[in-house]
């Protein structure tokens, strides 16, 4: 019987120490998980800051890139308009003065038409205020009579 006591208490105690190995393993096994995590933390994090600064690069090249050729589209532009003929000038001269003076004409006309719009509205107004004016004037006058030819008969 103590023979048994003896094994199971060994069996335990070997037990037990497999179990403090397995705890010491996931420990150790925790830690390097952590620094793993955090080392790739840290090559995130520097990799997002090397792809922002090529972002920003890139993005300054793509603007000079931008400028430069709007100076060159823009003094081609200007090249283009110099190299025309005093004819050419004064036809275009004449034809987008004549296409702004028609566009003037057009809203001068829109304008004369909005504004006899409003003052037929308002003529219309004044001669609905003019009849009942006229109306209670004349409805006065009535009463006016009426009053005096009842006081003259009461007399």
């Amino acid at each position: 019987m103590e023979i048994l006591l003896s094994v199971g208490l060994i069996l335990g105690l070997v037990l037990l120490a497999l179990i403090a190995v397995k705890r010491i393993k996931d420990f150790i096994l925790n830690q390097k998980l952590a620094k793993v995590d955090a080392e790739i933390a840290i090559h995130k994090e520097q990799a997002m800051e090397e792809v922002s600064e090529w972002v920003k690069r890139e993005k300054e090249r793509l603007q000079r890139q931008f400028e430069a050729e709007m100076d060159e589209k823009r003094s081609a532009a200007v090249a283009e308009i110099e190299a025309w003929s005093p004819e050419e000038k004064k036809r275009l001269s004449i034809r987008y003065l004549k296409d702004y003076e028609d566009e003037l004409t057009k809203l001068r006309q829109k304008l004369d038409a909005r504004m006899d719009s409003e003052l037929d509205y308002i003529r219309k107004i004044f001669t609905e205020f003019s009849a009942e004016e006229k109306k209670l004037a004349e409805e006065d006058i009535k009463r006016f009579i009426m009053k005096k030819l009842t006081q003259s008969e009461v007399e």
